[in-house]
């Protein structure tokens, strides 16, 4: 049961078709017979040394394995500072082509942390002491949310990496975000829309863009008009990964009006590294477009509107057109169509009123209530309404009388169950549905 063996000896090697033996020893360790990781070089030359280190090694991994010792790499994790920690999981972050804003943002949030609750080695990270700090701060839910994240993303790297043995924050209960927004967006109406497009002047095809698109402001920044292309069948905007949140490439398909208005900043024969807009409005610029257009920028109920709300309206006005949640999720570049559907698109843009109308009525009502009173379909007409009517006569010229004639039936009777119904009219009796 997990007997641990070993020798040391000098391992060898070809060189010019001869053995060579090395200098030093190496330690093989096994457990239970079977080899147990790599050979340890001991860096010795002397074999009783080597074999006196052979013994500590032995014991070391007895004791790791009855579990009085943790193993070598958490010991030796446990002696550095959180900080060198952080250096190297920053790296890891950068050399997995991670967005260099989120690395900053990631490593100002444990630097914070490690500072404030005075946390210097890895065993000094706590629940508690998270918590006390978190109770203590202002921030709105939404960053306390994220310090959380950042924090817990770091520990499992650590965890992962044989770092520390689990994760202290594990089951530290996440902040409520439901009711706790600072900053709720609102969608564009289409008056809103053809308001600001009157008064934008040359900003207009930015926001045009950015409605159709879905594109995001940095996204709209570094669109080349390489990427642009409106001399072919069906236009389209292929965005690189380099510049996508997602790092993803995706082809952007464009409308008619979209498409007209690029021609005006992207010739036929361009195919350079040029942006597409000189300049990206900057939020000031936005706000005076919007009161020029009489938008208010934060409605009574606290919605504000600004630029990436335009990205809320591309999906709003998808769901209003009928379009799949799938494939708006596929427009939007969404990785969940829950945050399509729930985050994006806002029911205030939707036609909710005109969808429950379309509803069907299944006839749940008695047939004969009380007074034996027929049950008519609500606001039910006439099947066939009054039309012209024309009579011919014998002679060389029709005589047309103007007026209306009588409606060709009368209200029909709305019946529970599959019935006949008595004749009403010119038409011949018809099943109830």
């Amino acid at each position: 049961m997990n007997k641990v063996t070993g020798f040391v000896f000098k391992p060898s090697r070809q060189k010019d078709g001869r053995k060579v033996k090395s200098l030093f020893f190496v330690l093989r360790l096994k457990i239970d017979g079977k080899k147990f990781g790599k050979d340890i070089p001991l860096q010795v030359r002397d074999q009783q040394v080597a074999e006196k280190m052979k013994a500590e090694f032995i014991r070391e991994k007895e004791r790791e394995l009855a579990g009085i010792l943790e193993p070598k790499p958490l010991r030796e994790a446990a002696q550095k500072p959180l900080c060198d920690h952080l250096a190297d999981f920053v790296a890891d972050l950068r050399s997995r082509n991670k967005d260099e804003h989120y690395v900053d943002i990631v490593e100002t949030h444990l630097l914070k942390l490690f500072k404030e609750c005075t946390w210097r080695l890895p065993q000094d990270i706590t629940a508690d002491s998270f918590i006390a700090w978190r109770s203590k701060q202002s921030f709105a839910a939404k960053t306390k949310h994220h310090y959380q994240v950042d924090c817990c993303n770091f520990l499992n790297w650590m965890r992962r990496g044989r770092r520390i043995k689990s994760n202290p924050l594990e089951f530290v209960g996440k902040i409520e975000l439901r009711g706790k927004e600072v900053l709720t967006r609102r969608e564009f109406s289409i008056g809103e829309i053809r308001r600001l497009a009157a008064v934008s002047g040359p900003r207009w095809v930015v926001y045009l863009t950015a409605i159709n698109t879905g594109l995001r402001r940095s996204e709209l920044a570094q669109l080349q008009k390489a990427d642009v292309h409106l001399y072919q069948e069906r236009p389209f905007i292929l965005v690189r990964a380099s510049t996508t949140k997602n790092h993803k490439a995706a082809p952007l398909w464009l409308n008619q009006e979209l498409a007209d208005e690029l021609t005006k900043l992207v010739g036929p024969d361009e195919n350079g590294a040029a942006p597409v807009f000189e300049r990206i409005p900057k939020m000031k610029q936005f706000k005076r477009d919007l009161k020029a257009a009489e938008i208010p920028y934060k409605d009574e109920q606290g919605r504000v509107a600004d630029f990436h709300a335009l990205r809320h309206t591309l999906a709003t006005n998808l769901a209003a057109a009928g379009v799949h949640p799938v494939i708006a999720k596929a427009i939007m570049r969404h990785s969940d169509i829950g945050l399509t559907m729930g985050t994006y698109t806002h029911t205030s843009g939707l036609a909710l009123a005109e969808a429950v109308e379309k509803l069907p009525t299944y006839g749940t009502a008695k047939v004969n209530a009380p007074g034996n009173a027929p049950i008519l379909v609500k606001s039910s007409p006439t099947v066939s309404a009054g039309v012209p009517l024309s009579i011919s006569a014998k002679g060389d010229k029709p005589i047309e009388k103007t007026g209306e004639c009588l409606s060709l039936t009368f209200t029909v009777p709305l019946c529970l169950e599959e019935e006949m119904v008595r004749a009403a009219g010119f038409e011949p009796a018809t099943p109830s549905v």
